[in-house]
């Protein structure tokens, strides 16, 4: 009984926290763009005024986050060529609700207390009402986390703060992301825009029109600005297959001049390929370049760790063909000095398959040992597809680096049952290798390609042993069975 009572309120704890974690997501995530009708396109066609409406919730610290709010809008509606109304009646009304939370750090120099915002986060819900239309709704949240050691460039007023930034671009954002369906044209004509930062957040916002937007990215990634030309690789990655034309473009991008634009032309690439979206988080909103706020120094950023260990990565997803002329690029771009690049162009080589599978098997002779293991990772990557690498994969199982033989050993068994020719070797480095992991790698490979073999290749089937019929006179039917005898009865 007691027991039973114990598992039940055991029960009843896990659901609620269940239920409280799916809260807990739900309010996180932000809310999808709605369809949008060809009433309000044909009515919004007809809007000049609109009023302009912000609301903050959140903790300025005695500083007024709302006037910053109201002027990105403002600029905004002129760009868009609509007039604001601070009073009186309007074709339209734009509600902005904004909080935010500001981080920032206290320290104690000359005797006074300084307070440095270093961080931030902030949200902005927005809502759009066109005379006669029903409300369009959305919402937008950027996240910047404080740096692990303060940084004495950061602002001292809440003012110019990040958390003040990323209100304005939340409220920007969201609100691009509801007239962008509206008026496509006129949103894709801000990429053009003089002020860097209605640029970037127009490209963000123009990942939700999709292919209509790929020629005005495109143009975008040859921008001055380097938080444009990263916001629109990242975009283009987002459209995935359909911004196969941007291929020349984002080949080009990979020899930018910042290396965050080179991450996200390879994540491009790779999206382009396998037609999935972006594996690597969001731009964040940190990363202003020093031209488009001279008052602030760069200060220490972290990067993120590189990541360890073969990957595999099999879409059934057919890579279109225009991808194939990025594989030179993607091929120097193993050889970058960033390390996030690197990866990131092991990956788009490996989704574009068979494409770039001559170019990958000379890299696996080159002269920097990074180079060839990564070209053995990406050839995994592809799985059956680079069947026709397996000799030099081979080969590579003799490298002086035994991080090259280990990746070279991983691939030969994510090839699979193309891969049997490699096994005596694969057996021969299991055993005879000098470092573990070669010898780990070698044996889970032998493992999975002769498991896959089997399953490949089914077994005939079994046929019953038929019984040869006696000559002569058949066996008489055999008698009632005899009666088990009685065991004696103990003796006392």
């Amino acid at each position: 009984m007691r027991a039973g009572v114990l598992s039940f309120v055991c029960l009843l704890v896990l659901s609620v926290i269940g239920l409280t974690g799916q809260d807990v997501q739900s309010q996180e995530e932000s809310k999808a763009v709605p369809a949008v009708t060809e009433a309000h396109t044909a009515a919004f066609a007809k809007v000049q005024t609109i009023t302009v409406a912000v609301a903050e919730t959140y903790d300025k610290k005695g500083e007024d986050f709302e006037v910053g709010v109201s002027e990105a809008l403002s600029e905004l509606l002129v760009a868009l060529g609509r007039q604001r109304v601070r009073g009186g009646e309007a074709d339209a009304e734009l509600l902005v609700v904004v909080s935010a939370e500001p981080t920032w750090q206290e320290y104690e120099g000359g005797g006074k207390r300084i307070t440095l915002y270093s961080g931030g986060e902030a949200q902005a819900d927005v809502t759009f009402t066109i005379n006669g239309c029903e409300p369009l709704q959305a919402a937008f949240r950027a996240v910047k986390p404080p740096p692990t050691l303060g940084d004495p460039a950061s602002p001292r007023t809440a003012r110019g703060s990040p958390a003040w930034h990323l209100a304005r671009r939340c409220a920007l954002v969201g609100s691009l992301r509801l007239l962008v369906q509206l008026d496509t044209q006129r949103c894709c004509a801000l990429l053009e825009h003089g002020n860097p930062e209605l640029r970037m957040c127009a490209a963000k916002a123009l990942v939700d029109v999709g292919p209509l937007a790929v020629p005005s990215l495109t143009t975008a990634l040859g921008d001055e600005n380097a938080g444009v030309r990263e916001r629109a690789a990242y975009a283009l990655g987002a459209i995935g297959a359909e911004a196969k034309s941007a291929v020349p473009a984002l080949a080009e991008a990979l020899k930018d001049g910042q290396a965050r634009v080179r991450r996200r032309a390879a994540d491009a690439l790779r999206a382009v390929a396998d037609g999935s979206a972006p594996a690597a988080v969001e731009p964040e909103w940190d990363e202003e370049p020093p031209e488009l706020f001279p008052e602030r120094k760069a200060g220490p950023r972290l990067r993120a760790p590189e990541r360890s260990g073969p990957r595999t990565s099999q879409s059934p997803h057919q890579p279109p063909p225009e991808v194939a002329d990025a594989v030179p690029a993607l091929i120097d771009a193993l050889k970058d000095e960033d390390a996030q690049v690197r990866w990131r162009a092991a990956e788009a080589l490996g989704a574009i398959r068979q494409a770039s599978v001559p170019a990958l098997m000379t890299a696996l002779k080159a002269e920097q040992a990074e180079v060839r293991w990564r070209a053995a990772d990406a050839l995994g990557m592809m799985g059956s597809a680079a069947k026709d690498a397996v000799p030099s994969l081979v080969e590579a199982l003799h490298d002086e680096s035994w991080l090259v033989r280990e990746r070279a050993a991983h691939a030969l068994g994510e090839i699979g049952p193309e891969a049997e020719a490699a096994v005596p070797a694969l057996v021969e480095a299991r055993s005879g290798d000098q470092h573990f992991a070669v010898c780990s790698a070698a044996g889970h490979s032998v493992t999975k390609i002769q498991s896959e073999s089997k399953k490949a290749t089914p077994e005939p089937p079994t046929r019953r042993p038929t019984t040869r019929r006696r000559s002569g006179p058949r066996r008489p039917p055999m008698g009632p069975p005899m009666p088990i005898p009685r065991p004696y009865p103990r003796r006392r």
